[in-house]
């Protein structure tokens, strides 16, 4: 005996429509066969006795099974328009699966076919720079970003500017430091994990003339997750400048989030530069 789904499709959008067949073989006549399109958001997927599980959709379709040697129903489900994105890590999860179960002896026989939704196609911004910036005894870093929505296998690209204010002698920073990180973090518990973090630290030298101007560009790979919002978790990116006072102390910082999207075509190829770089006048040390 065996219980067998088969799909058109498992790569599906929200609102899609999920259509296929179940294929008995040599059932006994009589035993009732459900086959159920289901959904659920899970925090702390790998821990036994501390997960959180949200049923996000539940259809069903049941049958009973003719006898025959080999037998097909088929089934058709439809995604709800507002269904949000398959994700997983290790103890997040946003799963969608088809599952047939039937009872034709003691022990239930059980197929489960997994489902991925997409995440909903965005509108790309035209234009989406940015500017933040962070001021500590007249001292002013200024981080211009090219943009601030991206796609995964792009780059976070922008200027730094270190500047004095009109009339100001303070000494220059300790540090300056800029960084993007990626993070996922529970609504229900106190998870909170940063997937990846780029940064840079800077320390001017003490006879720097301002103002200072260099340039950044952190890479997004082709596979890093995509910014979105769950009912029970959230992933998002931000990138962050701060300013360590002068003989140390606690570091100015301010930060702005950066919304990534998922790409499913090749990027177009863009000059840019290799890495992160500073650029000071001629003849200045950092």
């Amino acid at each position: 005996m065996r219980l067998e789904l088969n799909v058109e499709r498992q790569t599906l959008h929200p609102g899609d429509v999920v259509e296929g067949e179940v294929e008995l073989t040599d059932y006994p006549k009589g035993i009732k066969v459900i086959v159920s399109l289901q959904g659920e958001e899970i925090v702390g997927a790998n821990h036994l006795f501390r997960s959180y599980v949200l049923p996000l959709v539940e259809q069903m379709h049941s049958f009973t099974s003719t006898g025959e040697h080999s037998q097909r129903e088929s089934f058709r489900f439809q995604l709800p328009e507002r269904t949000p994105p398959s994700y997983a890590s290790w103890d997040l999860r946003c799963q969608y699966f088809l599952k047939g179960r039937a009872r034709p002896r003691i022990l239930e026989e059980i197929s489960r076919l997994h489902l991925t939704v997409l995440p909903p196609e965005d509108p790309f911004p035209e234009s989406a720079g940015a500017e933040l910036a962070v001021e500590n005894g007249g001292i002013k870093l200024t981080g211009l970003l090219h943009a601030s929505h991206l796609y995964t296998a792009d780059s976070l690209r922008g200027e730094l500017v270190l500047e004095r204010g009109e009339g100001v002698e303070s000494p220059l920073p300790e540090r300056i430091s800029f960084r993007f990180a990626a993070i996922e973090e529970s609504k229900v518990s106190d998870y909170r994990k940063v997937l990846w973090v780029q940064s840079h630290d800077i320390e001017p030298a003490p006879q720097a003339e301002l103002p200072l101007n260099g340039y950044f560009e952190f890479p997004i790979e082709e596979t890093a997750p995509f910014s979105g919002e769950w009912s029970l978790f959230r992933v998002h990116y931000g990138f962050r400048v701060g300013l360590t006072p002068p003989g140390g102390g606690r570091e100015e910082r301010v930060s702005l989030p950066i919304q990534v999207y998922r790409a499913y075509e090749p990027l177009p190829e863009e000059p840019s530069k290799t890495g992160t770089g500073f650029s000071p006048p001629p003849q200045t040390e950092l």
